[in-house]
């Protein structure tokens, strides 16, 4: 490994966008630097703040500070594009924290899947959520099963398959090929710019691949609900701006939402989940009095965040105003 890792730095660079979390930077810059001691590493910082400067200087000799045209998140990852010297480039959020295998298991998977077929030019791997409960966390990883999500590629849980876009808190590109299909877009709402970059790819005939493994540890704040309202919208907005998706395509989508199934199918899709999530929250404690408050966190939690997206899905289809936050 430690050899495979001079090689890897000949290959990629990391890209890293941060925001007003540099608590969670320097617990992603030691992680690198414990595993990949050699690999460049290039942070943008939507503040350009003075102190998120001086932590990339101080941290490590390959870590990198890039200036910030504005707190933009598609211009920001577009600029660790035209900055990295390395044919690939692997995306990592600064919330997040990857294993020791991160980097080389996304290589290869690059390039196995580059050799099955020549038009990849794109990897992925999954993400495990983490909460400050670890009870919290291990219900909401259960939610992104893809039988919940509806084979949705954020939940990660396939093994292999090729998909319409990589999140890019855990992801690789190659950088030749991003730049030919002109790079990530500006994104005002400051989410959606992996989903509007892997539409340009698959449009210009190129192909991307998601994979189970490897996963990073994606820590969440209080602004859970926010987040994936915004995701839900993000969907809708760029469905149509970009006219880049079928339109048949994107009212199934719609329909399909598992909020919206649970309005029309309602009550049986509604009282089988709330049966299923009262049941985790009961065995989620040893503890009689704390499980009968799980078993209300846990359903009121899993609805939520459900008609959370939902609600983003329709704001983004009739709403042309920027986002409200």
């Amino acid at each position: 490994m430690a050899h495979y890792g001079v090689v890897l730095s000949t290959k990629i660079s990391v890209g890293v966008v941060h925001y007003r979390n540099q608590k969670g930077l320097i617990r992603l810059l030691k992680s690198l630097r414990l595993f990949y001691p050699k690999v460049q590493v290039y942070v943008v910082d939507g503040e350009n703040d003075d102190d998120v400067r001086e932590v990339c200087k101080k941290y490590s000799s390959t870590v990198l500070w890039v200036e910030s045209e504005k707190n933009d998140i598609g211009l920001n990852r577009a600029r660790l594009v035209e900055k990295c010297s390395t044919p690939l480039i692997a995306f990592i959020d600064s919330d997040c924290v990857p294993n020791k295998e991160w980097l080389y298991k996304l290589v290869k998977t690059y390039e196995q899947s580059y050799a099955q077929n020549p038009l990849v030019r794109g990897v992925g791997g999954g993400q495990s959520l983490e909460f400050s409960s670890e009870k919290l966390s291990f219900f909401v990883n259960c939610l992104h099963s893809p039988i919940l999500l509806l084979g949705s590629p954020q939940s990660g849980q396939v093994e292999s398959f090729t998909v319409d876009h990589l999140p890019t808190y855990n992801a690789l590109f190659d950088k030749k090929t991003l730049l030919e299909v002109g790079n990530f877009p500006s994104t005002p709402w400051n989410v959606g710019e992996d989903l509007w970059l892997g539409w340009k790819l698959n449009k210009a005939g190129y192909r991307l691949v998601k994979r189970k493994e490897p996963l990073v540890s994606h820590y969440q704040g209080s602004d859970w609900f926010k987040r994936v309202f915004w995701y839900g919208a993000a969907q809708s907005i760029i469905f149509k701006k970009s006219k880049i998706m079928p339109q048949s395509r994107y009212w199934l989508s719609l329909f399909f939402n598992p909020a919206i199934l649970t309005l029309l199918f309602f009550p049986k899709i509604l009282l089988l989940f709330l049966g299923g999530a009262f049941v985790g929250g009961y065995l989620a404690s040893s503890n009689k009095a704390s499980r009968k408050s799980w078993a209300v966190v846990f359903p009121f939690f899993a609805l939520t965040t459900y008609f959370a997206y939902s609600m983003g899905n329709w704001w983004g289809l009739v709403s042309s105003r920027r986002p409200l936050f």
